[in-house]
């Protein structure tokens, strides 16, 4: 995701290349704050501790239920993860980002941004 000349750009260039993505994702995000509630959408929230644990336990229910181990129980690979949360610079930096149904955890994504490319990591959800 290229995201240098802002959301609104890219979005608008991807509905003109065709991209029907962006406009069933609108559609399903109005569908359920109809029935669940306001959805809110935190971006890179480096320090927020509960949603990292949440991510890390998730990710590893995951994995369990799939019947694989856990790259997140290699205690080198979090670690470094650990240390890429906490990198923010202009160059670079981990992404923590949140999405809530009014005050409930939904997801929790774990992503890199190389200047203004944007690169989809980790992500767990409250199943």
């Amino acid at each position: 995701m290229d995201l240098k000349n802002g959301y609104a750009v890219w979005r608008q260039e991807r509905l003109a290349s065709g991209n029907k993505q962006i406009k069933s994702v609108e559609r399903k995000t109005r569908k359920i704050e109809r029935e669940k509630g306001k959805i809110r959408f935190h971006f890179n929230q480096p320090n927020d501790d509960y949603a990292w644990g949440k991510l890390l336990e998730w990710k590893r229910e995951s994995y369990k239920k799939l019947g694989v181990r856990s790259i997140l129980d290699v205690d080198w690979v979090l670690r470094a993860l650990e240390h890429i949360r906490t990198l923010q610079s202009e160059g670079f930096s981990g992404c923590l980002s949140t999405a809530y149904i009014e005050d409930e955890l939904l997801a929790v994504s774990f992503d890199l941004r190389y200047k203004s490319v944007y690169h989809g990591w980790f992500s767990s959800y409250n199943a």
